[in-house]
């Protein structure tokens, strides 16, 4: 669990209207500090109407690109590291490798199940919730984004509408038939 790592994702398809610059605003204050957007504001407002399209189209491309989000995220997270521990050089030898799923619920939660488990099958943990790193951790730790995570999840597999703990504790029982 050094050297990989696993997402399970739902890439929504690109609207046919993009949203507008607070629109980014307000995604981009999930992911980067106040300062930061409040510079990306300020710089794309000063630009002309034309070129403002085309980076505000850059920004936008992106989250519905999940190629280009990982490249995105494998950079940034290689340059942090490597400077914090004085590297040089790629820090992940491999490609980005996407697998497509069919939004079956039975494959969709043995691949969550399979994505949960890896830390314990690494040996990185005695126990799956024990891995800092996971969504079942933040699950098991009450955040609300996991657990609506485990929610969607759950509904996707069996059609039932639950609240978002009752859905993770409905992971929990089919993690514990797994067997492990």
């Amino acid at each position: 669990m050094v050297n990989y790592f696993h997402i399970l994702a739902e890439v929504p398809q690109r609207p046919d209207r993009l949203p507008n610059l607070d629109e980014l605003v307000v995604r981009l204050m999930s992911i980067a500090s106040p300062q930061r957007v409040a510079a990306i504001r300020m710089e794309l407002v000063a630009l002309p109407e034309e070129e403002r399209a085309l980076r505000l189209e850059s920004y936008w491309q992106r989250m519905w690109d999940l190629s280009l989000f990982m490249k995105g995220l494998k950079q940034r997270f290689g340059q942090w590291y490597n400077l914090g521990n004085g590297r040089t050089g790629p820090f992940w030898e491999d490609p980005f490798r996407r697998r497509k799923l069919i939004p079956s619920g039975s494959v969709l939660v043995a691949t969550a199940a399979d994505i949960d488990l890896n830390p314990v099958r690494a040996g990185a943990v005695a126990h799956h919730g024990a891995y800092r790193w996971s969504g079942y951790s933040a699950a098991m730790e009450g955040s609300e984004t996991a657990l609506a995570g485990y929610q969607l999840l759950m509904k996707t597999a069996d059609g039932a509408e639950r609240t978002p703990q009752k859905a993770f504790e409905k992971y929990q029982l089919l993690l514990l038939e797994d067997g492990t």
